[in-house]
Formats: C-alpha cells, sequence, structure tokens
C-alpha cells in the first residue's frame, strides 16, 4: 500500500486526465468567485510574469486559501505547490493543493532530500513551483517569520530564479471593508530575484534568501 503523502498525489493517469478540466473549468472560477466575494481580492503586477519560462513562486503564508491566491495570480499557467503533510488534511486549501498535483514536504532528512531533489527536476523542465518559504501558517500576520532556505537552494541547484509574491491587508478605508467589514487582501507579485552563479550554492541560496525577504519584507510594510 502506497504511504499516506504518495496516496495524496493525483499521479495516474486518469486522474490527471481528470484533474484538467476540474482544475481549469470549476476550481479556477469557482476560487476566484470566492476570494473575490470574501477578501475583494485585488492582484498586482502579472507583468512580473512575461519571459519567465523556469521560477521558484515564493510568498507569505497568511491564511488557509493564500495557495488559492497565488494560483489565480499565475492562472492560465498552474502552479505546483510543495506543502507539509498536515496541509493536506485541510478542507478547501487539502483539496486544491491535491488537485495541482502538489507534493508533501515530509519531516525526514531522507524526505527533505527526496523533496529538494524532485523540485530541482521539476523546475529545470519548466514547471513552477510554489513554496511557503516561512513554513508556517500565521493567520494575516502584517510581519514576515524568518525563512527557512529550502526554496533558495532549489533556485541555485537549478539555476533559476525566485519571484516574490506577498499578500497583505488593504487599508480599514477600503470600500470593500468599509461595506463588509471583511479583510480586504491585496496579492503584490515583485520583480524576480536570481541566484548569483559566481557563488557557492550554498552561499548563494543564503544570499538570495535574505535579498527576498528583505523585499518581501518592504512591500508588506506598504499601504
Amino acid at each position: 500500500m502506497k504511504a499516506e503523502s504518495e496516496r495524496l498525489h493525483w499521479d495516474r493517469p486518469l486522474l490527471s486526465i481528470i484533474r484538467f478540466p476540474l482544475y481549469y473549468f470549476v476550481a479556477m472560477p469557482v476560487l476566484a468567485l470566492v476570494n473575490w466575494l470574501v477578501f475583494g481580492l485585488r492582484i498586482q503586477g502579472r507583468r512580473q510574469l512575461k519571459n519567465m519560462p523556469k521560477m521558484i513562486v515564493v510568498c507569505n503564508h497568511t491564511h488557509y486559501l493564500d495557495c488559492t491566491m497565488m494560483t489565480l495570480a499565475t492562472f492560465p499557467r498552474q502552479l505546483v505547490f510543495f506543502s507539509q503533510k498536515s496541509n493536506f488534511k485541510l478542507p478547501v486549501a487539502g483539496f486544491i493543493l491535491r488537485l495541482t498535483g502538489a507534493n508533501a514536504i515530509g519531516s525526514t532528512f531522507s524526505e527533505i532530500k527526496k523533496f529538494e531533489n524532485d523540485a530541482v527536476e521539476k523546475v529545470r523542465k519548466g514547471v513552477w513551483l510554489a513554496i511557503f518559504p516561512e513554513g508556517n501558517l500565521s493567520i494575516f500576520n502584517p510581519v514576515l517569520q524568518p525563512f527557512k532556505k529550502g526554496a533558495f537552494h532549489i533556485a541555485c541547484q537549478a539555476g533559476v530564479p525566485v519571484l516574490p509574491m506577498v499578500i497583505v491587508k488593504r487599508s480599514a478605508g477600503d470600500l470593500w471593508h468599509r461595506l463588509t467589514r471583511l479583510p480586504a487582501l491585496t496579492l503584490k507579485m515583485l520583480p524576480p530575484l536570481y541566484p548569483d552563479p559566481e557563488l557557492d550554492k550554498f552561499v548563494a541560496a543564503e544570499r538570495l534568501r535574505d535579498q527576498t525577504f528583505a523585499v518581501m519584507a518592504e512591500a508588506m510594510g506598504k499601504d
């Protein structure tokens, strides 16, 4: 019998065929409507996606549905998520993760190593990967948590850029907030950041992590 993390994947041909119409013609329209009705979601900076055949997308982990906001931002290109095993059990976000063919990161050294190797292989083939570098969910936290290095190691090994996104609350004076009393959210796409090929990969990963953290923190501080 397959392990729990493997059974979560839509890796069989028949399920892949089913996934395509579900993703594009059911899930995406529904998610667009839900995110607009609940959060008044706005997406800024789609121009950053031009001429980006290969990349890793990183974002602050601020809500259970933030993965759905990211998928809407890159639509029609599909994001593949790597997430903690526990996230696959969430009622809505877990379904979206499985629908996008997401993979579990795992917790043991061997599982994490396999995750990194699989991720490097996927991104080299042109798959757009999405990773939450904070690791832990922190609901509507306006301050970034420290970043783990995994996403940036993968970017350096694969030789691809990182495209940062941030999801932030809009001003309390926003019309959506005044009408609904719900938080109004904006997803901002920031310019891509590239690993330095002249540096040792571990040093390059740390520098890329620190650069990404700095630009995301700055963007989150702007209303």
